[in-house]
C-alpha cells in the first residue's frame, strides 16, 4: 500500500533506451542512405529523372538477364529514394548530414524525439 506522499512508482520504459532504439534506426537509415549513394554513383546517375529514363531504357531490353538485373536495383534505387523523399545526390548528403545531427544530439542528450 502506498502512502499519500510516497512518488508513484515510474511504469514508463527506461528513456535511456528509447534513445539507443532511435540511435539505432538513425544509423541503418545512415547505412541505407550511404549504399544509395554507392548505387547511384557506380551507376553515374545524380537524380531521380536519371534513374527513371535508366530504368526506361533498360526496360527496353527487358528478358535479358544483365537488363533484367539492372531493372530490378534501379527499381529498388526508386523506392529507397520514395522513402526517404530524396530526388537528388545532393539531397541525399542533406538527408545524411541532418540524421547524423540527430544521433548526435540524441547521444549528447540535448533532445528528445518522440514517435
Amino acid at each position: 500500500m502506498l502512502e499519500a506522499n510516497s512518488p508513484v512508482p515510474d511504469d514508463r520504459p527506461d528513456q535511456g533506451a528509447d534513445d539507443e532504439d532511435e540511435v539505432y534506426g538513425i544509423m541503418d537509415d545512415l547505412d541505407a542512405l550511404e549504399e544509395l549513394i554507392e548505387d547511384l554513383d557506380e551507376l553515374e546517375l545524380t537524380t531521380r529523372d536519371a534513374v527513371n529514363l535508366a530504368l526506361i531504357t533498360a526496360n527496353q531490353s527487358q528478358g535479358d538477364r544483365q537488363a533484367d538485373a539492372l531493372i530490378s536495383r534501379l527499381e529498388e534505387i526508386l523506392l529507397a529514394m520514395e522513402e526517404f523523399r530524396v530526388t537528388s545526390r545532393e539531397d541525399i548528403l542533406a538527408k545524411l548530414s541532418e540524421l547524423e545531427e540527430q544521433a548526435g544530439s540524441i547521444e549528447l542528450d540535448e533532445t528528445t524525439y518522440d514517435s
